[in-house]
């Protein structure tokens, strides 16, 4: 068909049959159409007259002849015949116009074409044929099947334009169309009608006893500005709700609008509703589900029927009826998981029919929606590959219902699968899981513990099995469990250990020397420090030579097994008196007794070290040990193990620490310290350094004692500068003093000693041995040796002047050079009776001096100066 549109007509020609005598008569009589033929369309004869909105003078042409109405020409022939003029005039001039058809020539046909429709427009037609062509229903060509392209040519002096629309059917068995390009897929029911339901019907109705329905489907959306209603075959004003096209020979009433109920049109509407269903089996489309409300009486009843029928038909992926199929409710999982499962549940509905949006369609077609719950049952009865269960678990990340997840298959790595991630074992990557057969773990197979599958089981519970938490199950160390998967898990840890469990060395049996099964923590690593100084008594085993052999010494010793001293480590520690072993640890009671007593520590000790097992040694031989790098650490940083090295016999020669001392102040009142090792370590242990380092007043006065010793050999001078550094140290601290004290001539009972507080008493002491020190500190010398000062001894009367001569402390007479402010007038003597009392007694070689050279004074203050 080629429609052209000039400034003057509207012009329609098309191919197919040519005009004939009784098309001439039919086109003339209006609904009395020449065609007889249920399968062709304008039948009725109303068609044609619809030229008269923008023609008073339509023609219609083929190549055999042509015939021309007209408005003008019909008026002129009623107005001539006198009986018709009255009623001419009383219709105000309107006359039939397609009453009288006048022969024209057959001219004006484009080649190609069969038959030609011109009609010249009337005033103001224009625009309305223009919108009319402007508004061209494509989907024309789907309601005529033979009309194949229809070309619409504008040709006015401001506008020219052209469009074609094509229609492409499928072959005869196909009721398929490429409508412009785009695919309409689409359903032809036809065959006879049932006789009775013809019975109401017209005469012309009933002989034609056939029906027809074509419904089609577009591949896209619905084509903008086309109207959804019922097509027989022109639309009617009967809406409909899906987006089908249909086209039914449903009866319409006398303006082929409405349609015409009774049981022809109940049984027409069956027959579109059977046909839906057939389209929908063919495109699996969700649009021809009825999900809303009906948008009329007769979309309602092709609407209800569909509701009934869809639920059986196979219209769904997998040839799956909705009745059989079913979705996922898994919240933001249900597409991955669904994407995920496809292959495996064979009812399960592609990711594309989840969500709210086709929950309605789903609803209707009666698709079965499986929650969190339901879903994890189903999968319980599943057997698959730990590789199929590794790719499932990350798509289960966004299941909202996590305690549905709770009963989640797990398969395990000794082959059995168990329900529930809480509590299994994800063992890591290197982890050797060959080492761990035989063992009763739920230990998850290493395809499901990594990665996102092994997030989400963590998430759900299960536990990340490294080694240190396989280490502290209790089935790693069951009487049944070879050892080797306990030393196959510390491997492991290589190299730093961290993570096996405090208890793991009492729990762990290994073979002994003597084969039997030693817990751990009692066996010795032959060769190893700790074995080459252990006393023979001690409560210790030694480990098998062929396990010592097999295992790097790492292991062995991560496993508890004792390659040098044990170091106990706990954060906080109770220091109670009453507790009468602080950790299994020899004489903790007494050491917490003494902490007590001199307070140095609270009742919790935070940070705890100690050194286990020094009773069970042979010393000095462990104290090399204890002071190389691996434990001298832990020796300096424990109180406990540097108190108890203190006060034990750990030094050659049956010494303790107490009993040395290193070079320096103190080296001739203790045996020497050992030189093998360093000055910081023997310090820690208690070897003594220096006077100022004692801080304990017990240690202070045994320095005294060892002063009043005369078997040691010591000078004045040394024994003098200790005793003023005791007493420094000691300040107002006060115990029992020494019974024997070291003066300038010797050791002397404390009854013999005195402190000498004034140099003029110096010739004047009896036969009391002098301590000598300066006159400030002699008060507390005194007190602290428990002796007395030199001026209480007595009153010391002086005798005579001249010669001066005073009473010594027994009594007896002397003479002496001066006393107090008595001298004999020698400028010596004068001199430091000046500077004693006038409280310059270190002036008093330059004030004698002075006296014994006058000229020399200035000279002396001048040096003086200079000092």
């Amino acid at each position: 068909m080629l429609i052209r549109l000039t400034e003057y007509a509207l012009e329609v020609a098309n191919t197919g049959a040519s005009l004939t005598a009784a098309g001439v008569s039919s086109a003339s009589t209006l609904r009395a159409s020449a065609k007889r033929s249920a399968d062709t369309v304008g039948r009725f004869g109303v068609g044609f007259a619809a030229t008269l909105s923008v023609s008073s003078a339509p023609e219609l042409i083929s190549h055999g002849g042509g015939v021309r109405w007209s408005l003008e020409k019909t008026r002129q022939e009623v107005a001539a015949i006198p009986a018709l003029a009255a009623e001419l005039a009383q219709r105000n001039g309107h006359v039939p116009v397609l009453r009288l058809p006048y022969p024209i020539a057959p001219a004006g046909i484009a080649d190609g074409f069969d038959t030609l429709v011109r009609l010249p427009l009337e005033d103001g037609a224009l625009a309305y044929a223009l919108g009319l062509l402007e508004d061209l229903d494509p989907t024309l060509l789907l309601v005529l099947p033979a009309l194949a392209e229809v070309v619409v040519r504008i040709e006015l002096p401001d506008r020219r334009s052209e469009r074609t629309f094509t229609c492409r059917w499928g072959d005869s068995d196909s009721a398929d169309a490429v409508l412009n390009g785009e695919r309409w897929t689409g359903v032809l029911r036809a065959g006879r009608v049932d006789p009775h339901l013809l019975a109401t019907r017209g005469v012309e109705e009933q002989r034609r006893d056939t029906f027809e329905v074509r419904v089609l489907l577009p591949q896209r959306d619905w084509p903008e500005h086309v109207p959804r209603v019922l097509r027989a075959p022109q639309p009617t004003d009967e809406p409909l709700s899906l987006p089908a096209f249909v086209i039914a020979t449903v009866p319409v009433d006398p303006g082929r609008r409405r349609i015409v109920p009774g049981p022809l049109t109940d049984a027409m509407l069956a027959e579109i509703a059977a046909a839906l269903v057939q389209l929908a089996e063919r495109t699996g489309d969700l649009r021809l589900v009825p999900t809303g409300l009906p948008a009329g009486p007769v979309d309602a009843a092709i609407t209800d029927a569909l509701r009934e029928a869809l639920p059986q038909a196979r219209m769904l992926p997998g040839d799956l009826r909705g009745a059989d199929a079913l979705v996922l409710d898994l919240g933001p999982a249900s597409d991955p998981v669904t994407e995920r499962l496809g292959d495996d549940l064979p009812a399960l509905l592609p990711a594309r029919y989840n969500g709210p949006r086709r929950a309605a369609a789903r609803r209707v077609l009666g698709v079965r929606e499986l929650g969190a719950g339901e879903f994890v049952t189903l999968l319980a009865g599943l057997a698959r590959a730990p590789g199929w269960w590794a790719a499932l678990y990350p798509a289960l990340q966004g299941v909202s219902d996590r305690d549905a997840l709770a009963a989640l298959p797990v398969p395990l790595a000794d082959g059995r699968t168990v329900t529930g991630p809480r509590g299994v074992l994800l063992p890591g990557a290197g982890l050797d899981a060959s080492a761990l057969a035989g063992l009763s773990l739920r230990l998850a197979d290493p395809a499901v513990s990594s990665g996102p599958a092994g997030e989400l089981l963590r998430g759900l519970g299960a536990v990340d099995a490294d080694p240190a938490t396989l280490l502290a199950d209790p089935a790693v160390t069951d009487d049944d469990v070879p050892y080797t998967a306990a030393l196959a898990l510390i491997a492991a840890l290589a190299p730093v250990y961290e993570g096996v469990p405090a208890d793991l060395a009492e729990r762990l049996l290994l073979p002994s020397a003597d084969g039997d099964l030693w817990p751990a923590g009692e066996l010795l690593l032959p060769g190893g420090a700790l074995a080459q100084v252990v006393r023979p008594d001690a409560p210790f085993g030694e480990l098998a030579a062929d396990v010592a052999r097999a295992y790097d010494p790492a292991v062995l010793t991560a496993a508890g097994v004792l390659d040098t001293f044990t170091v106990l480590r706990a954060d906080e520690v109770l220091l109670d008196p009453d507790d009468p072993v602080l950790l299994e640890l020899d004489g903790s009671d007494e050491w917490v007794a003494e902490l007590a007593e001199s307070r140095a520590a609270g009742p919790m000790l935070a940070g705890f070290r100690a050194i286990r097992d020094l009773e069970l040694v042979r010393w000095p031989d462990a104290l090399a040990v204890l002071a190389a790098p691996e434990l001298r650490a832990d020796v300096l940083a424990s109180p406990y193990t540097q108190w108890w090295l203190r006060t034990h016999l750990v030094l050659g020669g049956g010494l303790t620490p107490a009993d040395t001392a290193m070079p320096g102040e103190l080296a001739a009142l203790f045996a020497p310290a050992p030189d093998e090792f360093d000055s910081g370590f023997l310090e820690a242990i208690g070897v003594r350094t220096t006077v100022a380092a004692l801080g304990d007043p017990v240690d202070l006065y045994d320095v005294l004692d060892r002063l009043g010793d005369p078997a040691r050999e010591l000078s004045w001078a040394q024994a003098r500068a200790l005793y003023l550094a005791v007493c420094t140290a000691l300040g107002s601290s006060e115990q029992e003093p020494p019974e024997s004290v070291r003066t300038p001539i010797g050791v002397v009972p404390g009854d013999r000693a005195v402190v000498v507080d004034r140099p003029d008493l110096l010739p004047l002491l009896g036969n009391r041995a002098p301590v000598r020190v300066p006159a400030d500190r002699a008060p507390d010398v005194a007190r602290m040796l428990g002796i007395p000062l030199a001026s209480s001894l007595t009153d010391f009367r002086v005798v005579s002047e001249a010669p001066l001569t005073v009473c010594d402390a027994d009594g007896i007479a002397h003479h002496v050079p001066w006393f107090g402010t008595h001298h004999d007038g020698t400028p010596d003597a004068q001199a430091r009776s000046v500077a004693w009392t006038s409280g310059r007694w270190s002036e008093r070689h330059a004030l004698a001096a002075g006296l014994r050279e006058p000229g020399l004074r200035d000279t002396l203050e001048a040096e003086a100066d200079l000092d």
